[in-house]
């Protein structure tokens, strides 16, 4: 799911408050809402990434409690209807915003804003994935082969900066069983062993045959 989706679906949240007269709760969401169009283009699961690394001391100002609990019940309902992935997505930003259920309402998204909004700096080369986040990006390869969650995916690990040419050739042949010769050979590795699924599944469908993934 893209930020923007989720932006908008907030937005509608926020209509269904003001139309039950419960206005303090509406701006509250609104604000959480109007802050994630700085990353309208990435996916949610590189937002929540961001939102986990804010830090705010708690305080005796109106806290994320009340928001948390609300948003947790939106989204178990939306849940019902809701795609895997979406659902996942949406499941994922509320237990995010959860865990800050403690901390200061404004001080979240004061803090929140500044790293939404704040520029990568430039380096003189990508500084290369941890262990953790290679074996991160490699499990979540896998489990969503063949499935319309992996586009984001490997969108989000084809922006990484973290990304070297040693890490993408290394993940190359841990998910594909092939070496590559550079970076942009090892992306084509990687996205074309999904697209060759996709492919295979298609025809396989209609010709009656049935394909594993």
């Amino acid at each position: 799911m893209k930020v923007s989706a989720l932006r908008e679906w907030l937005s509608r949240q926020c209509e269904i408050l003001e139309k039950t007269y419960n206005a303090e709760q509406a701006s509250s969401l609104r604000a959480l809402a109007n802050l994630l169009a700085a990353k309208d283009k990435a996916g949610v699961g590189q937002l929540c990434d961001i939102l986990q690394t804010v830090t705010p001391l708690p305080s005796r100002e109106p806290c994320l409690d009340r928001l948390a609990e609300l948003l947790v019940v939106m989204v178990e309902a939306t849940c019902i209807f809701a795609k895997s992935n979406d659902a996942k997505d949406l499941r994922r930003f509320a237990t995010v915003i959860s865990e800050k259920r403690d901390h200061s309402l404004e001080g979240f998204l004061r803090q929140a804003s500044d790293l939404l909004t704040k520029r990568p700096t430039r380096s003189a080369a990508p500084s290369g994935l941890s262990e953790d986040a290679f074996r991160a990006y490699l499990k979540r390869l896998n489990d969503a082969l063949g499935d319309e969650g992996f586009d984001e995916i490997y969108n989000n690990l084809q922006s990484d900066a973290r990304l070297t040419a040693a890490d993408a050739k290394k993940l190359a042949k841990a998910f594909v069983g092939r070496s590559a010769g550079s970076k942009a050979a090892a992306l084509d590795l990687i996205y074309g062993r999904h697209k060759n699924l996709i492919t295979a599944r298609a025809a396989a469908g209609s010709t009656g045959r049935r394909l594993a993934g």
